[in-house]
């Protein structure tokens, strides 16, 4: 629900073809400015989903967090009144009891007939839903289950790549007042560190890197954020306050097609062991060595003194 996980929305093949915007969905009073769960349902007999669906959305209005649920009645014409009946006295039921913080919470539940909804309409939902449930496919806990047991079988047998061998980088001589984990060099210019093996910052330490209308600042893992004219009203990338975890906003990855391993430069979100990361800070931009899978990488991060860009070596 909060994020769009592709494995409860429909292919990709039905969300392209989901044009319009979200105001072809105003004619039915959803926004489509907060995320939508769908549930289709086209059997009287599969109304229990219906019940655990809006029992879960009377929890989030209680949490304050804001969702719209949308129930899809596809029920055949000739017999569709009797499940509208049924969907719609649910829903009744469901709203008369008392709403706790429902002063502030946003997020409503509509109930729509297939059959009086447009097929743009119906593709702009299946498109824009964050979840689509199928009443026929089960109660809701039976169809979160099948999907973990999907996420649990064993993936095709890949090619494995070769162990690195543990690589181990000499402290540079010239760095001054070294602490185990990084000192200066040139002259003070620069400041080097380099996380090995189980090694990590106490805490995040960042270089702020801007020209007058655009900047962005990234730390010694790697993570950071961009912003454009000012870091607190426009920023391009997410950010993170944390001071713990220093949870990466912005990621470069390299994958093996053959394999299907991923890493990257920066230590931060996938972290090799077997090999140390070395960041180097200075006036301007920041650089980040690390080699492995057999591939010597080597990131560069400014920002051109004269463009509103920022470029990546």
């Amino acid at each position: 629900m909060l994020y769009a996980d592709p494995s409860m929305r429909p292919s990709s093949d039905a969300i392209r073809r989901g044009g319009g915007g979200p105001a072809a969905l105003w004619t039915q009073g959803i926004s489509g400015d907060i995320p939508i769960i769908l549930v289709r349902i086209d059997n009287i007999e599969d109304v229990a989903i219906v019940r655990q669906l809006l029992r879960a959305h009377e929890y989030w209005r209680m949490k304050h967090l804001a969702v719209d649920l949308v129930i899809l009645n596809e029920r055949a014409s000739s017999y569709i009144q009797d499940l509208q009946i049924a969907l719609e006295t649910l829903v009744r039921t469901s709203q008369s009891r008392p709403q706790i913080g429902a002063d502030v919470a946003r997020g409503s539940v509509f109930v729509l007939r297939a059959d009086l909804i447009s097929v743009e309409t119906r593709a702009l939902l299946l498109s824009m839903a964050r979840a689509v449930l199928v009443g026929r496919h089960g109660t809701l806990s039976e169809q979160l289950n099948r999907l973990q047991e999907a996420d649990t079988t064993a993936p095709p047998p890949r090619r494995v790549p070769a162990a690195d061998v543990s690589q181990t980088v000499p402290v540079p001589q010239n760095l001054e007042f070294f602490n185990g984990l990084g000192g200066f060099a040139a002259d003070g210019r620069e400041y080097v560190t380099m996380l090995g093996a189980g090694r990590s910052m106490p805490a995040p330490w960042i270089n702020v890197i801007a020209n007058p209308s655009f900047g962005f600042q990234v730390a010694v893992e790697g993570s950071g954020y961009t912003w454009s004219v000012s870091s607190r009203e426009n920023q391009l990338t997410p950010w993170s306050n944390d001071p713990v975890t220093d949870r990466p906003g912005e990621v470069l990855y390299l994958r093996d097609e053959e394999s299907g391993e991923l890493w990257g430069p920066t230590a931060l979100p996938i972290r090799d062991e077997t090999a140390p990361y070395t960041a180097r800070h200075g006036q301007g931009y920041s650089r980040f060595e690390h080699t492995a899978h057999g591939i010597a990488l080597d990131l560069l991060q400014y920002v051109p003194l004269g463009d509103r860009s920022r470029s990546l070596g």
